[in-house]
Formats: structure tokens, sequence, C-alpha cells
């Protein structure tokens, strides 16, 4: 089953353009695994300091996988303390339930 993960990321202001590029660039390396279908970053309209990721694995063991990627755990650890709250939840496809 398809593991689905949403995050709502509350950024230091001072440092958010940083944590974006910080963000695209482990991004661009988790689309490159196998098991990563989708990774979006977006950003609210409002320009306040947050990011929001959507991302979609063909499974969770894909997931793990992916964290531990050495572009994930780079990202952690260059990221720091940018990171001010975090939202986040694990998902499922209910058109996956029905298959």
């Amino acid at each position: 089953m398809r593991h689905v993960v949403i995050a709502d990321l509350e950024i230091d202001p001072e440092r958010f353009d940083r944590f974006v590029e910080l963000m695209l660039v482990n991004a661009r390396g988790s689309r490159k695994e196998a098991g990563c279908e989708r990774f979006d970053v977006v950003v609210p309209k409002d320009g306040s300091a947050r990011v929001a990721l959507f991302e979609v694995y063909k499974d969770e063991a894909a997931f793990k996988q992916h964290q531990a990627s050495d572009h994930y755990r780079s990202f952690v650890q260059a990221r720091g303390d940018m990171i001010r709250n975090v939202r986040f939840g694990a998902f499922k496809f209910v058109e996956d339930e029905q298959a």
C-alpha cells in the first residue's frame, strides 16, 4: 500500500530562503529514489514562512529507505533548528483500499 506524507513546516523567517534551498536539494534527491512516486514542495501565496510537503512512496518501507538516504540525512543535519513547528501526518489513498 502506498505511503503518503503531508507536512506543514513553520520556518524561522530569517532563514526561510536557505531552508527552501536545502529542501529543494532534498526533494530532487528524493525524486530519484526508486520508491518515491512524488515529492512536492509548496509555499503559501501570502509569503508566510511556511513550507508544505506532499510525498508519495510505493510503501512504508520505501519511506524508511528515504529517511536513511544520504541526501535526507544531509538535509536534516544542514537544516538544524530552522524549523519552528511541524504538523505531520502519514496517510493512505482511499482508492488503494478499494482496489
